[in-house]
């Protein structure tokens, strides 16, 4: 699951948002893919707590939204705020405009926002920055598959966990090695459980 989810023929890469991704087309008995490409080591690899019940971000043309809040809230999902938007999982703001390039996506997304209203969902190049296409409506899922709750900030300040962690103390994701995913899930979750599929 952590490698790849195909959906209608469009390829999900890895890249810390797919699965989530992936976990919230399987909620959903519509948009359930037919197939599921995975490497045995996604299938069985552990999931951290509550990755399944996070909802993507969704925002369409002329909606309403407070871009403090959004920022905020992209940023608890684990993107790095920048000046300027060139990778996947950062998020920019210039004026009235918030760039944020998805987890899932292969191009950067500019939503030019007219005071709390989206006038215009676009794509933009990072090359030159110029926004390219309009689209209607966007959705942006977490960047990381374990999030920075109260639930799990709790846990990694409990001494069992924080010894199970290696660390003496949590610090950020960034520092855990990948061979060392599960040992950390493992740690700040109370159940210990792989991907569904």
């Amino acid at each position: 699951m952590g490698d790849a989810a195909v959906r209608a023929g469009q390829s999900v890469d890895r890249n810390d948002g797919s699965t989530p991704t992936l976990l919230w087309l399987l909620r959903d008995p519509v948009a359930v893919p037919q197939v599921v490409v995975a490497p045995l080591r996604a299938l069985v690899q552990r999931i951290g707590p509550h990755v399944d019940e996070v909802d993507p971000i969704i925002i369409g043309a002329e909606d309403q939204l407070d871009p403090q809040k959004l920022v905020a809230e992209l940023v608890g999902l684990g993107y790095r705020r920048e000046a300027q938007v060139e990778h996947r999982g950062e998020v920019a703001v210039r004026g009235s405009i918030v760039d944020v390039f998805p987890s899932t996506g292969d191009v950067p997304i500019r939503i030019d926002l007219w005071g709390d209203e989206v006038e215009r969902l676009s794509t933009f190049t990072v090359n030159d920055q110029r926004s390219a296409i309009d689209l209607a409506e966007v959705e942006i899922f977490p960047c990381r598959e374990l999030l920075a709750t109260d639930d799990v900030r709790r846990r990694a300040a409990e001494p069992r966990r924080r010894a199970a962690l290696g660390q003496g103390a949590v610090g950020s994701a960034r520092r855990w090695p990948a061979f060392r995913w599960n040992g950390v899930v493992a740690a700040l979750a109370d159940r210990g459980r792989t991907s569904p599929v």
